[in-house]
């Protein structure tokens, strides 16, 4: 594992998922896909481990078995004991976005919405800010995105959205417009 001084920052890495424990005693970690369906990671693929003070080392996969619907089991060049594996524990797994497929015109990476702020547009032209994009979330069935406002009283609130194409009218310099229908905000922001 080589540390990298400096990689290009977080916009030029896409997170992945994060190492939560040692897999046996051959040096292979467990990562805990935040995406379950993602196929990014390979043999051969170069990653970033950023531990949570922001430190990013580089490693090579060497090898990768799925073991449950988000839980990779992954063997790193070079790391060969549990007590290895067993620090990387907490590390996010990212790789330099550069190493990934081109997207379509209509797709994104749901980690670029993390940010963003929500608001839907009514049809006298008026603009309504809805909050903020904090979480992905999922119940299951669909992937959500957890949004965070502050209520007349300054709390903070969230509510969800859904992240379906039908509610997702554009995407755009860090801003999310959206049409929704009745009842799906919370009261306080439904009729304001």
């Amino acid at each position: 594992m080589t540390h990298i001084p400096g990689d290009g920052g977080a916009a030029a890495r896409l997170a992945l998922g994060r190492v939560v424990g040692a897999h046996g005693i051959r040096g292979e970690v467990r990562v805990l896909l935040y995406d379950g369906s993602s196929r990014n990671v390979r043999p051969g693929l170069d990653v970033l481990l950023i531990e949570t003070s922001g430190r990013a080392s580089s490693a090579r996969v060497a090898e990768v078995a799925r073991v449950g619907p988000r839980t990779l089991r992954i063997r790193f060049h070079g790391m060969d004991t549990r007590d290895t594996a067993q620090e990387l524990r907490g590390c996010e797994l990212a790789v330099t976005r550069t190493l990934l497929a081109p997207l379509a015109e209509d797709e994104l990476y749901v980690a670029d919405l993390m940010g963003a702020r929500v608001e839907r547009k009514h049809c006298s032209g008026e603009v309504q800010g809805l909050g903020e994009i904090v979480a992905l979330t999922s119940n299951g069935v669909q992937d959500l995105l957890e949004v965070r406002w502050r209520d007349a009283g300054g709390h903070t609130q969230t509510w969800l959205l859904p992240l379906l194409p039908q509610f997702i009218r554009t995407f755009d310099a860090g801003v999310i417009c959206v049409e929704l229908p009745e009842g799906m905000l919370p009261e306080a922001l439904e009729h304001a």
